[in-house]
Parts: C-alpha cells; sequence; structure tokens
C-alpha cells in the first residue's frame, strides 16, 4: 500500500499543474464506452450469446490490462459480470484522457 501511494504521490507531482487542458479524444471515448455498454447489456439480461460480447471483453481486457475472469465466448453461453464492467469503468473514468484513436489501426488506443 505504501508503494502504491508513493507512487501516486510520485505521478502527481510530475503533472504540470498549469493552464493546460487535458484533451479528450471524443472517439476514442466513444468506441470504448460502446463497448461496455455492450456488455453491461449482457450483464441486465443475465447470460449472452455474441461474438460482439467476446470482441468486446477481450478489447478492453487489452487496453485496461484487466484479465476477466469471466469465460466470454462465441461458442457458448457467457455472463458477463458485474466486477468486469464496475472495472472497466473506472479504469475509463480514470484514463479516458489517455485514449486516442489510431487512424492506421482502426481502434483506440493508450498513450
Amino acid at each position: 500500500m505504501r508503494t502504491l501511494v508513493l507512487i501516486s504521490a510520485i505521478v502527481f507531482s510530475s503533472f504540470s499543474f498549469s493552464n493546460d487542458k487535458i484533451v479528450i479524444d471524443k472517439k476514442a471515448c466513444k468506441y470504448v464506452q460502446e463497448r461496455i455498454s455492450l456488455i453491461e447489456k449482457f450483464h441486465s439480461l443475465e447470460e449472452g450469446y455474441s461474438f460482439e460480447l467476446l470482441s468486446a471483453s477481450k478489447f478492453l481486457s487489452k487496453i485496461t490490462s484487466f484479465k476477466s475472469k469471466s469465460k466470454y465466448s462465441y461458442k457458448s453461453i457467457g455472463d458477463a459480470k458485474e466486477n468486469d464492467i464496475n472495472t472497466w469503468k473506472t479504469w475509463f473514468e480514470g484514463n479516458k484522457h489517455l485514449l486516442y484513436w489510431d487512424d492506421q489501426l482502426k481502434t483506440v488506443r493508450v498513450r
């Protein structure tokens, strides 16, 4: 815990608190929010079957580095876990300023 506090202090102290505005890439944010919403939709249904569910969970796992313990699959029924959704939402809110749309790769990247 001390390490986390120390790292946080170092990170915050390295930021410049000038009048610079943080630029939010709206296209990247919309793309991520759509993936989270897709998984939320399956969570509200409790179970779902979809290649979109698998793609969304893989995408969110990749950009957040949070590996879901749920068994999202396009071959079988996969249930969306509320913990996954909350983790991805929290990560998004704290890191959306780091997201950008990569035109060449046609996907969202993290700075």
